[in-house]
């Protein structure tokens, strides 16, 4: 599976951790990695990354969230210049 660029996805995605369960280095670990939007009508938007990627901080799966595989979603690479977050909402993009 490919990305709208063309890219290789990686195949261990999972969902974004709780960022108020990581320290300041973890954060920055998340945010520098490759984020994904996984689309699909039943579930709406959400936000994974790579688990080896993050050095698996979280190991919910899409699936283990929601009952849906990434593979039945509609999945776009989120530009690492749109990643927000805070302790409020957590990990989001513009």
């Amino acid at each position: 599976m490919t990305d709208q660029y063309g890219n290789e996805i990686p195949n261990d995605l999972v969902c974004l951790p709780d960022i108020n369960h990581l320290s300041d280095e973890d954060i920055k670990l998340v945010d520098n990695a490759d984020w994904y939007e996984a689309k699909h009508d039943d579930v709406g938007e959400v936000l994974l990354v790579s688990g080896s990627g993050i050095n698996w901080l979280e190991e919910s799966t899409l699936e283990d969230a929601t009952g849906i595989p990434h593979e039945w979603c509609e999945i776009a690479r989120v530009d690492s210049c749109l990643h927000r977050f805070n302790s409020q909402d957590g990990f989001y993009h513009a």
